[in-house]
């Protein structure tokens, strides 16, 4: 039904449906390009707190059980750390999760 109390035709109905799914792929895009950020802000702070320490990405690797590619890829924000990961890097940095989440 339209604004003014009419049934809506076939191409009114199609255009409202175009116009939902629009705003769906842009919520979509919305939350993707979030979700990068956090991931890039997280490891560029991992990689912060490593040149600080004078830890190459290998030692810090060895130090949580994970292969090199893994901080590599972390860092870059092409990979996901999860929970346990996340807070065996905080330790091994000597830093609380938290700090790998702050703004850079």
């Amino acid at each position: 039904m339209t604004d003014n109390g009419r049934e809506m035709d076939g191409q009114e109905k199609d255009t409202e449906k175009l116009h939902e799914h629009d705003t769906e792929n842009l919520q979509i895009k919305e939350w993707q390009e979030k979700r990068r950020q956090k991931m890039s802000r997280f490891g560029q702070n991992i990689k912060k707190y490593r040149t600080r320490k004078k830890m190459t990405q290998t030692a810090l690797a060895k130090k949580v059980g994970v292969d090199p590619c893994t901080i590599s890829n972390i860092e870059a924000g092409i990979k996901w750390a999860g929970p346990d990961l996340m807070v065996k890097i905080a330790l091994a940095l000597g830093v609380l999760v938290a700090s790998l989440w702050r703004e850079v």
